[in-house]
């Protein structure tokens, strides 16, 4: 009898899967594959992948960085969660421009970068399979915002960062106006100021020669008006 239920459990023992490293990553690339975001995945070599998106202009290499696991640090004490994996990757050439102009779209495939760890069914799920799970799980008001915080943090991060971005470049633009109008006033000014110092100069020239052909009618007249002798 307990040979027929060993029998009976094999298969399941068989499709559980571990919460170890080489289980996730075996996981995240079924994920890949899998994935509607993704229309081409496969393995190349160790940590080298060939992909291919759906609604990104990239077709190519994908980088495997480094991958691990972890504990989930809020996970309640009953929950089937608490542990998870994540992958950090690079698009050679492409990274950059896919996060900066496809950002919503990029984000939303890099969420499946991270799995979760059902101890209950011995199986790794996606951020959405684990949100909802959570969800069930959780009995306060208080621990599903704290949940909801922890799992969008990464946007309200983005988010900060853009408005830092903007300010910098208005901020920018303001100070390069605020320069630009101080160099037009400074340069009005010297312009002013050699104006005004013309005007002096010729202002003196002028009272010289008045000095000068004053001197000379004086001589004048006190020759015209000398007794002579």
């Amino acid at each position: 009898m307990r040979v027929f239920l060993l029998l009976l459990l094999l298969p399941l023992y068989g499709n559980a899967q571990s919460a170890d490293k080489e289980s996730f990553l075996s996981a995240w690339e079924q994920n890949q594959s899998n994935s509607a975001l993704v229309e081409d995945f496969r393995k190349i070599s160790d940590g080298n992948y060939h992909i291919k998106f759906k609604n990104l202009p990239y077709e190519g290499e994908l980088l495997l960085l480094t991958y691990d696991v972890e504990s989930i640090p809020y996970g309640l004490e009953d929950s089937n969660f608490n542990t998870t994996g994540y992958v950090e990757i690079d698009i050679p050439g492409a990274m950059d421009e896919l996060m900066q102009k496809y950002s919503r779209t990029y984000y939303k495939w890099a969420q499946n970068n991270v799995l979760y760890y059902d101890s209950k069914s011995g199986s790794w799920v996606s951020p959405e399979v684990y949100s909802s799970a959570y969800k069930d799980d959780t009995t306060s008001i208080g621990d599903a915002i704290y949940v909801t915080i922890f799992e969008y943090w990464s946007y309200a991060l983005i988010g900060i960062i853009l408005y830092f971005l903007w300010s910098t470049v208005v901020n920018n633009k303001r100070t390069k106006t605020a320069i630009k109008h101080q160099e037009e006033v400074l340069e009005k000014s010297l312009k002013l100021s050699e104006e005004s110092i013309e005007l002096q100069k010729k202002s003196i020239d002028e009272c010289i020669k008045l000095h000068e052909n004053t001197n000379k009618l004086l001589l004048q007249i006190s020759n015209q008006i000398e007794p002579k002798m």
